[in-house]
């Protein structure tokens, strides 16, 4: 990831390109953003794999996509953030660091639900070792946020007035950039808390999405998440179980062992999201600071 930074900011091209050529390289950014989102669409509608650990890292991933392609475009085009105008600078800083506060949520709600996988694999230990009296097992508790999540602004950003040229292409890959960052971070963040709320605020502060292939699939997430209220698969399966076991009164000898199964694939599952998310933290930094240091040294 930290090779994009030295894209972003030191490469050097000689070649002059017409502005024909700086469009030709935004529609090829904007084709490989949409193919990844055409290809989370494809396991999201009707597919058993939606809303799933699985699904919320392969969600998240598309944003390490963007990035890619984001620091491809400004190679192609021969634009290294140093040379980059002051507002673009400011532009990019200002979405970084409210991606860092989105990063933050999620790995906080990683966080709780690592402490619920915890309790209740010790009440499991417990009840695996009573056999006297039936104690019933803590369910999966979905935690919501305060107001921690911070909605990426893009509305209001959409037209910078009088620019042209790498300024202008830059602008508006950077706007697919807030526009896509924005809308994964809710995403995840309410698929592992099980709160629609997060999801709904950025819908409601966001201005119109920029690609069609993110208008196809936020319609079938809308409708899932939150007309169908449905929660993350593994979760509700551990979570049916408990109550399974609790109706049953603690009876069925191959309880413990299927629940045991559930929570090591939820562990596991989150480890994965678990290092996409502190990769990507730490790619986000890289970029602030080299940013920052060429923002001080143009002041000075």
């Amino acid at each position: 990831m930290v090779f994009l930074v030295h894209k972003l900011a030191f490469h050097h091209h000689h070649n002059h390109h017409p502005s024909e050529a700086f469009l030709v390289s935004l529609q090829a950014f904007r084709s490989e953003v949409s193919n990844s989102l055409a290809k989370l669409m494809l396991n999201s509608d009707h597919g058993p794999e939606f809303l799933s650990f699985k699904w919320l890292q392969e969600c998240f991933e598309v944003l390490a996509v963007i990035n890619r392609a984001f620091a491809k475009l400004v190679v192609e085009i021969d634009y290294p953030m140093t040379q980059w105008e002051v507002t673009s600078m400011e532009e990019y800083l200002g979405y970084s660091l409210t991606l860092l506060d989105s990063l933050n949520s999620i790995s906080s709600a990683l966080s709780q639900l690592s402490q619920a996988r915890v309790l209740l694999s010790h009440a499991l230990s417990v009840n695996e070792n009573t056999l006297v009296e039936f104690r019933p097992l803590p369910k999966i508790i979905y935690k919501i946020f305060g107001n921690d999540l911070k909605v990426i602004n893009v509305a209001g950003e959409s037209k910078r007035k009088g620019v042209h040229g790498k300024e202008l292409v830059l602008h508006e890959a950077l706007l697919v950039l807030k526009n896509i960052g924005s809308w994964v971070c809710s995403v995840v963040a309410s698929g592992l808390c099980s709160d629609a709320e997060r999801y709904l605020k950025m819908k409601n502060t966001a201005e119109k999405y920029v690609l069609s292939p993110l208008i196809a699939l936020d319609s079938i997430v809308n409708h899932k998440i939150v007309q169908n209220k449905e929660v993350v698969k593994e979760m509700k399966a551990v979570n049916d179980t408990v109550k399974g076991h609790v109706l049953a009164n603690g009876k069925g000898a191959d309880f413990c062992k299927e629940l045991q199964g559930r929570l090591e694939a939820i562990e596991k599952a989150q480890t994965g999201i678990e290092g996409d998310v502190d990769l990507m933290f730490s790619y986000v930094l890289a970029v602030r600071k080299e940013l920052i240091n060429t923002l001080r040294q143009r002041k000075q």
